[in-house]
């Protein structure tokens, strides 16, 4: 492979010019420049990488995550204990080709909260007392969701199930 120079002409601040003719060799200012310029794109290229090195992990992950529980603000403002929480809804193969991911919303439940049977799903995760909103399913951007997110854990299969059978039941899947 050549390396093949372009011209290149920047305008810089005066003084920083002036800096640069005080630390730098006569004539040797351009060469310089260039070896820095060349030095912070090797560095950004580096960085670029290994964001895309670990938004591929992340989709590898969230693409098996149905079930996965997460803090969630679209706004980008997710905090734990605050944040509205999500339950990842779609399945391997619809996160893997869609640019959305299909989800519930999950609220904190308080000990005296009355539960509405066909609408919501009582569960725990840890020590939290949680029920699902199976009315209140949305689709988010996968991208918005790899930012934003701040993963919990996965609820448990016989939740899941549970969750399953009451959206068949809300859409009339079964008929």
């Amino acid at each position: 492979m050549t390396n093949n120079k372009v011209t290149l002409t920047i305008t810089i601040p005066e003084n920083t010019y002036k800096k640069l003719k005080k630390i730098v060799a006569s004539g040797k200012v351009s060469e310089f420049v260039s070896k820095a310029i060349e030095r912070n794109i090797s560095e950004k290229e580096k960085e670029i990488i290994e964001a895309y090195q670990k938004f591929n992990q992340d989709k590898d992950l969230i693409m098996k995550l149905k079930g996965g529980l997460s803090w969630f603000d679209p706004l980008g403002n997710t905090k734990a204990n605050e944040s509205n929480l999500v339950l990842i809804l779609s399945n391997e193969l619809h996160n893997k080709y869609s640019d959305y991911i299909v989800v519930a919303i999950v609220v904190l439940r308080k000990e005296d909260d009355e539960i509405r049977k066909p609408l919501e799903i009582p569960c725990e995760y840890e020590d939290k007392k949680l029920k699902v909103l199976v009315s209140q399913i949305h689709t988010v951007s996968k991208a918005i969701l790899f930012k934003h997110r701040l993963f919990l854990g996965n609820l448990d299969e016989k939740t899941m199930k549970k969750v399953a059978e009451k959206i068949k039941l809300i859409l009339n899947l079964d008929n």
